[in-house]
């Protein structure tokens, strides 16, 4: 048998990361790992999260971004995060680390040693779309992050929620630390984070707090955010786009430079198309209910078309398990 680790954050030890109650309440987001564990298994490969199977002990090592140097025998790198988040999964340099890197980013796949997968993928057997009648109004489910870092995404983040300060238009802000003021400069960051600084407020007027069901609470709205933490990054869609896809609403996308390689431009409206946020908003609220009706149509299409395999979790873990199985 031969024995591979999983290298996870530590609240995916003990093999949580394969729990099927753990992939249901996540939206089955990690049906791509599990998936990866039995296909191994078909071949008498065993995968287990490193408190089980320590790297030393492993004939091959999966990481799940750059997080540390690599020390097992054989050394595979799945990339999660943008630039903007962790540089490091994006320098060819560290890439070189590893015997074989997957990645989205379409800059840095050669084919050879850097493999493209689309990290952002879904298991479409189990996810259902939403069908709410009487949708209304706009919102955006995010976090409190700011970042000063090359092609970050935050700025249009919080441009769109002062936008609608100041507007009667229904728009609702959902999310993880809006209570409080965040910061682009990392060091003003560290001095609220590590010594504790009392943090300013804010009150936002749209802001409706943390929610656990996003999907749901999205599905109420005719108009989702589907803001990417990074801009102009070729290969780059995560859960933002799927996410008001699956709650049956019309996105609002920036991200991706290239993501009409992948999803048509007639199931969402591209914000960098537009010159303003005041004149994206002009014109959303023109769109007639056939407008809407033909644009849930196309997404309705791209569901059901051959490139949806692209995000497809079977067919992206398949495509680690054949690149890490040729190898032995």
């Amino acid at each position: 048998m031969i024995k591979g680790t999983l290298y996870v954050e530590d609240n995916f030890l003990n093999n949580k990361i394969f729990c099927e109650k753990q992939n249901i309440k996540s939206y089955y987001k990690f049906s791509k790992y599990i998936n990866i564990k039995k296909a191994f298994n078909k071949y008498n490969f065993k995968l287990d999260t490193q408190d089980i199977t320590r790297e030393s002990d492993a004939d091959f090592v999966i990481y799940l971004d750059y997080l540390k140097r690599p020390t097992g025998k054989k050394n595979y790198l799945i990339v999660r995060e943008p630039p903007v988040i962790l540089p490091k999964n994006h320098d060819i340099n560290i890439l070189n680390y590893f015997d074989k890197a997957f990645t989205w980013n379409d800059d840095l796949v050669n084919g050879k040693n850097i493999i493209k997968f689309q990290n952002g993928s879904y298991d479409f057997e189990k996810v259902k779309l939403k069908n709410k009648k009487n949708q209304k109004g706009y919102c955006l489910v995010c976090s409190n992050k700011k970042s000063n870092k090359k092609n970050e995404n935050y700025t249009l983040l919080f441009n769109i929620i002062d936008f609608f300060e100041n507007k009667e238009l229904l728009f609702h802000l959902y999310g993880y630390g809006f209570e409080k003021r965040s910061y682009k400069s990392r060091h003003i960051e560290f001095l609220f984070n590590r010594l504790h600084f009392p943090r300013p407020k804010n009150n936002f007027k749209n802001y409706k707090g943390k929610i656990e069901n996003k999907r749901e609470i999205a599905s109420r709205y005719k108009f989702q955010f589907a803001i990417e933490n990074s801009r102009n990054i070729k290969g780059y869609i995560s859960e933002k786009i799927f996410d008001s896809f699956f709650s049956n609403n019309i996105p609002l996308y920036s991200g991706a430079s290239n993501i009409s390689n992948y999803i048509p431009n007639e199931t969402f409206i591209n914000i960098n198309q537009f010159n303003n946020i005041e004149s994206l908003i002009s014109y959303t609220e023109n769109l007639s209910d056939s407008d809407i009706a033909k644009i849930k149509k196309a997404q309705i299409d791209f569901f059901n078309s051959e490139s949806i395999k692209n995000f497809d979790t079977f067919f992206n873990s398949e495509r680690i398990t054949k690149h890490i199985m040729q190898d032995f």
